[in-house]
């Protein structure tokens, strides 16, 4: 059997068992709400593996997506494998286990997307559609991913287990109070991990926010997290491969994209989103993705002081040597656009107020772009 991309997609958006929800009430609400872009954000990312299966560097194995649909996403049923029950993930990831251990040259793919806490630091528990079904320890029907990351490595048992592993937690890692009155609460731990072999995999983790952090959405669209991890993975997490002309994202380059994206789509939608990178990256080479072309940058301009950037007449030339549309006088100041990744000639006049003029490289994600004009 070929190496493949084994997926396992989740998205929680509703829980019966907190305010307004269609369950009984839980005894404790922990401050958390119903979701309305979590699943609609599961199935975006699904939907991204689909249309991307050519342009991945193994071909795409079994893609299972497990969801809780708010109202306002009920119709994503339909394409989708079950509800993100405790039972049904266990499951999943017992079969994406297995399937993921049948090749070391697999790829695994995992995405979350939902409420989540922590209870240290260095963890973070995933919540499930019963999360706080009943009386009790309300972590029962939550996963511990430290136990999920922990239980796919290689081992004696498992020597065919993926090698590259990619781990997307998009929720968030709050410590509610409440938990203060407890020495420990226990989340599920669904697999049982035995002594590792060699650990050699590069297992790259991305997470949604940090440390005692919120993971944020565009309300009834989808998480700022997801956004930006869509954005990046076509292309504005991409690196040129030397002589050829290809753009591919890799494990390293997806690690210092997110941030910088996550950030600029922030300024867009007035969010606060901060994403955090982590896990075991012994590859950082290791390719994710091809992109679908040259990738576009979010292009930045901006003269200071703004009070001569009337004075001034900035005029950039692309690639093929065409003029770009900048106004001038440079109006917005900063001026944001989209170009095509390449090498572009900015040209300023007066030529004596300061302004460098050359050629730069314009490279994703972002090319923030400031010049200062002298009296």
């Amino acid at each position: 059997m070929a190496p493949a991309l084994y997926a396992l997609i989740i998205g929680v958006s509703a829980y019966p068992h907190l305010p307004n929800g269609d369950g009984p009430l839980a005894p404790d609400d922990y401050g958390m709400t119903q979701l309305t872009a979590a699943a609609r954000s599961a199935v975006l990312v699904r939907d991204w593996l689909d249309s991307s299966a050519s342009r991945l560097p193994v071909a795409l194995g079994r893609c299972t997506t497990l969801i809780s649909p708010s109202p306002g996403e009920l119709a994503l049923s339909e394409s989708t494998d079950g509800l993100a029950t405790r039972d049904a993930v266990r499951d999943a990831l017992l079969q994406w286990r297995e399937d993921c251990a049948s090749d070391l040259d697999n790829v695994a793919f995992f995405y979350f997307a939902g409420h989540g806490v922590q209870r240290t630091r260095t963890d973070a528990v995933l919540l499930l559609r019963d999360f706080a079904d009943r009386p009790g320890n309300p972590l029962v029907n939550a996963i511990d991913v430290n136990n999920l990351v922990n239980g796919m490595a290689p081992t004696v048992k498992r020597p065919g287990m993926a090698r590259t592993q990619l781990w997307f937690i998009d929720s968030c890692r709050v410590f509610p109070s409440e938990f203060d009155a407890f020495e420990r609460l226990s989340a599920t731990e669904v697999f049982d991990v035995t002594l590792s072999d060699r650990d050699n995999r590069c297992a790259p983790m991305y997470f949604g926010s940090l440390p005692g952090g919120e993971a944020l959405a565009l309300p009834d669209e989808q998480t700022i997290f997801s956004k930006a991890l869509i954005e990046c993975l076509d292309g504005a997490a991409s690196v040129s491969r030397p002589g050829s002309g290809v753009w591919d994202v890799t494990v390293g380059s997806l690690s210092q994209a997110l941030g910088p994206v996550v950030r600029s789509i922030n300024t867009e939608t007035g969010g606060t989103q901060e994403a955090w990178t982590g896990g075991q990256t012994t590859r950082p080479d290791a390719r994710i993705v091809t992109a679908p072309g040259v990738p576009d940058v979010r292009v930045s301009l901006e003269l200071r002081p703004s009070s001569c950037a009337h004075e001034m007449s900035l005029r950039v030339t692309c690639p093929e040597g065409n003029p770009m549309p900048v106004p001038v006088p440079l109006n917005p100041n900063p001026f944001c656009d989209r170009w095509p990744a390449g090498v572009y000639r900015f040209d300023a006049a007066p030529s004596d107020r300061g302004l460098i003029d050359g050629h730069l490289p314009v490279l994703p994600p972002e090319f923030p772009w400031v010049g200062e004009v002298l009296p």
